[in-house]
This record gives structure tokens, C-alpha cells and sequence, in this order.
């Protein structure tokens, strides 16, 4: 899963440019990221992923005001905003929009949604340790969509958010728009619902613990050395910048050491000429010796 940054676009001025096909509106670390890969092998391209969020920050701005509608009441986003976001894609699945569960499905009615579930005591030890992301554009973001979906106390109330999760999705979509789904079921009942042909490959395999870390430390590396590169250009700045402002007084005491330096070397030279002279002569006879 690569988290890094990849494009900068403003999707404030964008559209829809394809049908939103598929709310995939189950809750973070249900198997999110195998089902983004699975749905793109069967066609809905692109499916928006928390990852996409990372590889285009400029939409974290976009995620943020819609955060921010959704904790005043009355100025939730209406379907051309979400258009805006998500116009480029015919599905969604993870969080940030999963959190958005009700806004999705009021905006997109002619979307089938899939519910991605999972056992809730893995999914709660699974999520403590991953809800730590490194410092990025989206972490704002991220730690205010947890403290949104889990009051502040994901310890505490993870769980019971849990469950309201899903039943809340199951109140608003009716049944036959509706698949209760697990990423172990594999593809037969995903492309039955979704009415598509099952594809000649493997189901994509998810996020395993150890290799979300890696990818979590990865990407703290990667943050890292960009940080060293901005202090490194700072410091070459800087260091030119002092260079410019001394090099003239720098240059006034090379020259005055330098004086220094050749007179002391002429006096030292007259005197190793005078010593030699005086080693055949007599010193009376030299009219400098006064």
C-alpha cells in the first residue's frame, strides 16, 4: 500500500465524470483495502480509499470541511460537494468514507452498498495499534475522524460505534441494495451482487498487521528524510547568505593578514641576507648597520 504522495489536484473545480456504482460502507480495517483492489479488477475504477486521500493531500482540505459540516447541525455536504471529491469514482470503501455512511447514500440512492464486516474483538485489538499514523498532511485528519466515529475514546466506546455503525447502514438501505459481506467469502457473492462476472484471478490478500506497520514506518521514514532535505537546502541558504554579508570584511582581514604576513617575510629576508654578508665582512663596513 504505498501512502506516499503522488498528485496535487484541486477537486474543487471537478465533476462527476462516471456513475457512482457502489457504497462500500463498512467500517475501517474490515478488509478495506483487499475489497479497493478487488473492485478495481472488476471494473469500478477509480474506488476511493483512505490511501487515495494520502496520494492526493489537497483532499484531506476537502475531507476536513466535510468533518466539520458533519459536527454542525444542518450543514451537511449535498451530492454536488461529494461530487466534487469523489467525481472521479465509481465506488468508495474505508474510511474517511465510511464515516459519512448516511451523507453517501442520501447523495447516491442509485448505489448499490456493500456493508464489509469482521469479527469485532479482532477488529478492536487489530485497530487500537493502528490508529497511530505518522505525522502527514492527513493526520489531522485522521485522528478527527476517529475521535468523531469513536467519541474521543476509542478503548472505551470502539465497540458500541461499531455496532451503531452498522446498524444505521442497515436501517437506511433497504435489503436488496444491501450485501453483508466478509473478504473471506470471496468473489462469488460480491460479483453476484454486483452483478459482474467473476474475474480469473485470486482475491486480493489485505492489509496483514506486520505489513501495515512497515508500511506505516515507511512512510515515517520517507517523511523523515524529506524534512532532513528542506533543513539541508535551509542551511545551504543560510550559509550563502552569511557568506555574502562577510565576504567583504572577509576579505578586508585576508588582505591585512596577508600585508602582515609579507612584511614580516621581508624582514625576515633582509635579516638571513645580512647574516650572511656579516659572516664574511665586518660589520663596520656596511653603512645599513648604522
Amino acid at each position: 500500500m504505498d501512502l506516499l504522495p503522488k498528485t496535487d489536484i484541486d477537486r474543487r473545480q471537478c465533476k462527476r465524470v462516471v456513475p457512482m456504482r457502489c457504497l462500500v460502507l463498512g467500517v475501517g480495517r474490515t478488509g478495506t483495502n483487499s475489497i479497493r483492489e478487488a473492485m478495481k479488477i472488476l471494473g469500478f475504477d477509480e474506488t476511493y480509499h483512505m490511501v487515495n486521500a494520502n496520494q492526493n493531500p489537497k483532499d484531506n482540505e476537502l475531507w476536513q470541511n466535510a468533518l466539520d459540516a458533519k459536527t454542525q447541525e444542518g450543514k451537511q455536504l449535498g451530492r454536488e460537494q461529494w461530487d466534487q471529491l469523489l467525481g472521479h469514482c465509481q465506488a468508495v470503501t474505508d474510511f474517511p468514507a465510511a464515516l459519512f455512511a448516511p451523507e453517501l447514500i442520501s447523495a447516491y440512492p442509485e448505489a448499490k452498498v456493500v456493508l464489509s464486516n469482521r469479527d469485532i474483538d479482532q477488529w478492536h485489538r487489530y485497530d487500537i495499534s493502528a490508529v497511530d499514523p505518522p505525522s502527514a498532511p492527513w493526520a489531522e485528519m485522521f485522528y478527527k475522524m476517529w475521535r468523531i466515529f469513536a467519541k474521543g475514546d476509542f478503548a472505551r466506546y470502539g465497540k458500541r460505534a461499531f455496532h451503531e455503525h452498522y446498524e444505521r447502514v442497515r436501517e437506511l438501505v433497504p435489503s436488496d441494495r444491501l450485501l453483508e459481506y466478509r473478504v473471506s467469502e470471496g468473489w462469488e457473492p460480491l460479483c453476484r451482487f454486483l452483478d459482474v462476472d467473476i474475474p480469473d484471478c485470486r482475491y486480493p490478500a489485505g492489509n496483514k498487521q506486520e505489513s501495515f506497520r512497515q508500511t506505516v514506518r515507511a512512510l515515517h521514514r520517507a517523511r523523515f528524510l524529506a524534512l532532513l532535505k528542506k533543513i539541508a537546502r535551509w542551511l545551504v541558504g543560510v550559509g550563502a547568505l552569511v557568506m555574502s554579508l562577510l565576504a567583504p570584511w572577509l576579505v578586508g582581514v585576508a588582505a591585512i593578514v596577508l600585508s602582515l604576513l609579507f612584511t614580516c617575510w621581508i624582514q625576515d629576508t633582509r635579516q638571513y641576507i645580512l647574516d650572511l654578508l656579516l659572516m664574511d665582512g665586518e660589520p663596520d663596513s656596511f653603512p645599513w648597520r648604522g
